[in-house]
């Protein structure tokens, strides 16, 4: 037992050497900015692994140009001005952006303007980033009341990415976050109290199905703006807020229910290895999804939901599974994975 530990202690390490000198070397003209933060950390070993996790994980990892994005948000800025006078002048300042919006997308097409036009991070991004997003995740870290529940593995895996998700944009939400919700990081002992707290405070950011639901939410300005989105974006900003206060959170989805139709995400956070599940728009019963897990949750308007499978984003590179060998036809791998 003592050599396969060893053996695989040591696969482990040449894995993670691998990943980074590749990602070294496909960086390009970048690569010293990524080679700096490697630098900055030498003697450090813990924020060094850090590095080396994030680093070694970039490759993949894409923002949406959002050169274009200058118009499309006067939309959004148009609706808050509603909103602050909505009950004077009579009107819904909703129906109005949804409107507007549609109007809006005759002319304009985000799949063309946004989507269609990828920055790869590993290329772009830069050694301040880097360092100040390591910086501030292991400040938060340490300064959470339940630090022992969380790992180092998890605090990787799961607190530590700049990136929740692809498409967003590299923008300091951890900054944001800390600035406005800092202090519940020592209110609360209980992992599970600071989740109710703090989503309370989120009661009218609501998910939403509209047409304004198709607007392309890729950074944080925007939705702060709107308060309206789709599952997706909800989950992306409630693992940032999450995230940036120490708490592994992570964005968990089904593809397809298994015995109806359309798609699911929602949130979990990790504590002493476990997952516990909860709905991103938070409320009374967001943390019956521990029973959608099980397929014992029966809704009163969905009935009971079937799980086939459950998903996970991750930042991490999986090699993993089918997919990795070598005889895997890549023609047959679904687009999903």
């Amino acid at each position: 037992m003592a050599i396969v530990a060893v053996c695989s202690f040591f696969f482990l390490m040449s894995c993670t050497d691998r990943a980074l000198e590749s990602s070294l070397k496909l960086s390009g003209d970048n690569r010293t900015e990524l080679e700096h933060v490697l630098l900055h950390y030498k003697s450090n070993p813990e924020k060094k692994k850090a590095a080396e996790f994030l680093i070694g994980n970039l490759i993949g990892n894409v923002a949406y140009d959002t050169t274009s994005l200058c118009k499309y948000r006067p939309v959004l800025l148009h609706y808050d001005s509603l909103k602050r006078v909505e009950k004077d002048l009579q009107i819904s300042a909703k129906d109005s952006l949804n409107k507007e919006w549609k109007n809006f997308l005759r002319y304009n097409n985000p799949r063309v303007d946004i989507y269609s036009r990828l920055l790869p991070d590993l290329k772009t991004i830069s050694a301040e980033y880097l360092i100040d997003n390591i910086d501030l995740a292991f400040q938060s870290w340490e300064r959470c009341l339940y630090k022992d529940s969380i790992s180092f593995n998890i605090f990787l895996k799961n607190v530590l990415p700049y990136r929740r998700n692809n498409g967003y944009v590299i923008e300091k939400w951890r900054n944001y976050f800390i600035s406005h919700y800092g202090d519940y990081m020592q209110r609360y002992a209980s992992p599970h109290q600071l989740v109710d707290s703090l989503l309370e405070q989120f009661n009218d950011y609501r998910v939403d199905w509209s047409a304004i639901s198709t607007y392309p939410y890729v950074c944080l300005q925007d939705y702060n703006l709107s308060k309206m989105s789709r599952c997706s974006a909800r989950c992306w900003f409630n693992s940032m807020l999450l995230s940036a206060l120490g708490v592994p959170c992570t964005i968990d989805y089904v593809p397809a229910w298994g015995n109806r139709n359309s798609s699911h995400e929602w949130n979990a956070i990790i504590i002493n290895g476990k997952t516990y599940p909860f709905e991103a728009t938070g409320g009374h019963g967001k943390w019956k999804s521990g029973k959608v897990y099980n397929n014992v949750w029966v809704d009163k308007y969905w009935m009971k939901s079937r799980l086939p499978k459950v998903f996970r984003y991750s930042y991490e590179t999986m090699l993993q599974g089918p997919s990795a060998e070598k005889a895997c036809d890549a023609s047959y791998i679904p687009p999903l994975f």
